[in-house]
């Protein structure tokens, strides 16, 4: 196995293994924080249940997920404090 990182014109950062770009192992769009840009995704994909939504970061100097959220849900706008 050999990961491959590379910073995208878009902003994006994936890794990908070495020859096969097209399927990356991780995309740094798919974890959302503070910031939405119009090429992130956001919301559900009802085919994998998987969710995208804004975390607020812990401070100021520490941008581990805090405890806000935005988010879509399958019929309604999430505000969420945990």
């Amino acid at each position: 196995m050999n990961p491959i990182g590379e910073l995208l014109d878009t902003g994006n950062f994936i890794i990908y293994e070495e020859g096969d770009q097209e399927n990356p192992i991780w995309k740094s769009f798919y974890f959302l924080t503070d910031t939405l840009l119009s090429v992130m995704k956001y919301g559900w994909n009802l085919v994998t249940r998987v969710e995208w939504r804004l975390t607020s970061w812990k401070s100021v100097n520490d941008p581990s997920t805090g405890i806000f959220s935005y988010g879509i849900g399958n019929r309604e706008v999430i505000l969420s404090r945990s």
